[in-house]
């Protein structure tokens, strides 16, 4: 016997919807909703793209207003995201470390 073809409801849009806005894998949506990826795709591609684009608005503005607070975390990760910054290699660092440890012999050196 064949399965039958899923029909969304206006509950079932609303739970992908909030669930999807919430972040929630698309996996785990099937499961709630006992459906495959591809129906989920198929039947609900406008409530994931509306969910997937106000949850980016929603973290942007979050982002910004921690920004204008001055928030160097969030300073640092933009920077990071979107211009092309990146963490030093390891080596990099030891270098910078053996620099800093000469430069504090040095000035303890010369107190003496």
């Amino acid at each position: 016997m064949a399965k039958e073809s899923h029909k969304p409801t206006e509950r079932s849009r609303q739970r992908v919807y909030d669930l999807s806005s919430f972040g929630i894998p698309q996996t785990d949506i099937c499961e709630d909703l006992e459906i495959s990826e591809k129906t989920l795709r198929k039947h609900y591609k406008k409530e994931l793209k509306k969910a997937k684009h106000e949850l980016i608005i929603l973290a942007g503005g979050v982002l910004r207003d921690s920004l204008l607070e001055k928030n160097v975390g969030s300073a640092y990760f933009t920077l990071k995201t979107r211009a092309g910054w990146r963490e030093t290699e390891a080596k990099q660092q030891i270098n910078n470390v053996n620099i800093h440890e000469e430069f504090v012999k040095s000035l303890s050196k010369e107190k003496k």
